[in-house]
């Protein structure tokens, strides 16, 4: 990585510091005084040409502890991962890929927020709902018996009659008096079992109308949806590097002020780095 071996010094310092302890303690025993002072010697040398780095961004320290906190963060999540160094083609123009993110960005978003199943797929989603309604919402007569008990009785239970069971919701609430549980036919359920073709013809009709104001682009699979976020997701993080290596070329030239440019990347496109396979 040509444009940021600051970041990347530092980076490798921290990780063979942080790794070396690690090891320590999953053996059971304290690190060397020794080694652990070689390892913070070439951590503070990466750190001292980081921050030799960074002055050349004066005026832009709030900037720059925002792009510090983003890495760090990132850092601290994959401990002890293994990492592999990413080549990145730089910007021809930063403005116009940072314009492009954007767009992404919102290309992105559009899918997550408002894409959905195919007619035929969330249909049977909502059939399957109504067909548990359906089995929930099932009354049954059923023969109850009553132990008498007693020793004037050859049986101690007889049968005593019949009686409607009704489907019932428990709702766990404070109640006027005490915190007994309040126990209430499950309306909805009888409904569904009493007019169950008549629910589904409604509902099938409320959902096709529904269908008519959606995108069709925004129609598709769950498979589909899943591969075309990993496509755009790849797309951003490809264009994020890119505009990651052209700023650092530009700090390493004396433009102090480029570092806004890092401030909304992601800490892989800042590293140059990412999570070995």
């Amino acid at each position: 990585m040509a444009n940021n071996k600051a970041v990347q010094a530092k980076w490798d310092a921290q990780a063979r510091r942080d790794g070396y302890i690690e090891s320590c303690a999953r053996a059971g025993h304290q690190p060397e005084p020794k080694e652990l002072e070689r390892l913070d010697s070439a951590l503070a040398q990466a750190r001292l040409s980081l921050e030799s780095l960074q002055h050349k961004g004066a005026g832009n320290g709030a900037i720059i502890n925002q792009v510090k906190s983003v890495t760090d963060r990132w850092l601290s999540g994959v401990r002890g991962a293994s990492f592999v160094v990413v080549s990145a083609k730089p910007s021809k123009s930063i403005a116009d890929d940072l314009q492009a993110l954007s767009t992404l960005d919102k290309s992105i978003l559009r899918i997550e927020a408002q894409s959905v199943l195919p007619f035929e797929e969330s249909w049977k989603l909502i059939e399957a709902q109504v067909e548990k309604l359906i089995k929930q919402g099932t009354p049954k007569a059923v023969i109850t018996l009553q132990d008498l008990g007693g020793e004037n009785y050859s049986r101690s239970v007889v049968r005593s009659g019949a009686t409607l069971m009704m489907p019932e919701v428990t709702h766990r609430q404070v109640q006027t008096v005490g915190t007994a549980p309040l126990v209430l036919p499950d309306s909805l359920a009888l409904i569904a079992w009493a007019m169950g073709d008549k629910l589904k013809q409604h509902l099938k009709t409320s959902l096709e109308a529904s269908y008519q104001d959606i995108a069709p682009d925004l129609i598709m699979p769950a498979a589909e949806r899943s591969a075309k976020l990993r496509q755009l997701q790849a797309n951003r993080l490809s264009l994020m590097r890119s505009i990651a290596e052209a700023t650092w070329a530009r700090i390493e030239g004396g433009d102090g002020d480029a570092v806004v440019n890092l401030r909304d990347l992601d800490a892989r496109a800042i590293l140059g780095v990412d999570i070995a396979k």
